[in-house]
């Protein structure tokens, strides 16, 4: 599951989490525009197996619980049974392989 990842309009990036399911994020207004940030409590409720949450040093809008993406991923942590948070969308092919490569021991 993807908590959240920002493309930055880089095709590359936004191929590798094609047909993944994402989570919808949360709108925020802030000086009169809306931004969409993580949205933390519908993770938590959705206790996914694992969530991606890319750019952890990203600062939230202002309005937000927490100023930084990396507690939000803290308060995920805490309030869930995920037991796998992957932090980089560079990663994401190597994790999905491995997964798979899990799922073929346990056959």
């Amino acid at each position: 599951m993807i908590g959240i990842v920002e493309t930055h309009g880089r095709p590359a990036t936004a191929e590798l989490v094609a047909g993944l399911e994402q989570m919808p994020r949360k709108a925020v207004e802030y000086r009169g525009k809306i931004f969409y940030e993580l949205d933390t409590d519908a993770v938590i409720a959705r206790k996914p197996e694992w969530v991606l949450v890319d750019e952890l040093a990203h600062t939230n809008v202002p309005g937000t619980r927490h100023a930084k993406r990396w507690q939000s991923v803290e308060e995920i942590i805490r309030g869930s049974i995920i037991n796998r948070i992957m932090r980089d969308t560079r990663n994401i092919d190597i994790v999905v392989v491995a997964d798979s490569h899990e799922a073929e021991r346990d056959t």
